[in-house]
């Protein structure tokens, strides 16, 4: 083991070592003089930090924490909101949009569908005029004409 990994584990609380990098420093710490002497100052720094008086807290440090937690929630949760309502905003804006279009389209099929049924009704009544007319009506052929044909 290199002593810059024996190090990393040396500050690392006991509870959180592996089995094997356990073993592993201990072995290391039997031969390496400059990693047992940091060891040793760590261990040393360690009990002396644990010998301190433990502070108190100032008075309402917990309700000021908790105030500015909620704070915090209702400063984070307000433009998640705004884009919420902006994106659902823009999907009804642009469904309106689709929407719109294809009842336009109906409407100008219908119109258009309309404006063609009026003129075949149209070119109907033309023709049942023409062909009235043409029923109707008597040509005379000059006899002479009939004769000259035979």
């Amino acid at each position: 083991m290199k002593c810059s990994k024996a190090k990393k584990l040396i500050v690392t609380s006991p509870e959180r070592r592996k089995e094997k990098d356990k073993n592993a420093l201990i072995e290391h710490l039997r031969y390496c003089e400059e990693c047992r002497q940091y060891y040793h100052y760590i261990k040393k720094l360690d009990h002396l930090l644990t010998q301190l008086p433990q502070p108190e807290p100032p008075p309402f440090l917990l309700t000021r924490i908790k105030s500015e937690i909620h704070t915090d929630e209702s400063t984070v949760w307000i433009p998640v909101k705004k884009l919420a309502w902006g994106v659902l905003y823009t999907i009804f804006i642009l469904l309106s949009a689709f929407l719109g279009n294809k009842i336009g389209e109906h409407i100008f099929y219908i119109e258009e569908k309309q404006a063609i049924l009026a003129e075949v009704n149209e070119l109907n009544e033309e023709w049942s005029i023409f062909e009235q007319e043409w029923n109707n009506q008597t040509v005379e052929v000059p006899l002479s004409e009939v004769e000259n044909e035979q």
